[in-house]
């Protein structure tokens, strides 16, 4: 059986489609204009950090806390690590990038007990349990 399409009179004088039976991207408001003049009803939660910064932080405590494993981290302590470690602009999953890492995977992520490293390094560390 196929897909019976619908022409429909909208009241600004455009012609929609409708497809039944599944969805039609032409039948879609386009994701665009629907926010479009509209304000988030929340604040930014870590306005101490930088953009964006405040959401890569958020996400490394999102995953840690995902992953059931203690975060000791303020949002400044944490910033502070990756200032402090010369390779801020470098942070990133690529080949070439750097990330957090834990010295000791049974303490929790925290100032004391996290460094900065190469992704590659970090990854033949994954290899060998030593990260």
């Amino acid at each position: 059986m196929g897909n019976t399409v619908l022409r429909i009179h909208i009241p600004q004088g455009r012609t929609g489609h409708v497809v039944m039976g599944c969805c039609s991207s032409r039948s879609r408001t386009p994701a665009s204009t629907i926010n479009r003049g509209i304000t988030m009803p929340f604040q930014k939660k870590y306005t101490q950090l930088p953009n964006p910064w405040n959401v890569f932080y958020a996400r490394a405590r999102s995953q840690a806390l995902f992953r059931k494993e203690e975060w000791a981290f303020t949002p400044e302590s944490w910033y502070k690590l990756w200032q402090d470690s010369g390779f801020a602009e470098l942070k990133g999953r690529t080949r070439t990038g750097y990330v957090m890492v834990r010295i000791d995977r049974i303490e929790a992520w925290g100032p004391h007990n996290c460094r900065i490293i190469g992704r590659m390094r970090q990854l033949a560390g994954v290899k060998t349990g030593q990260y």
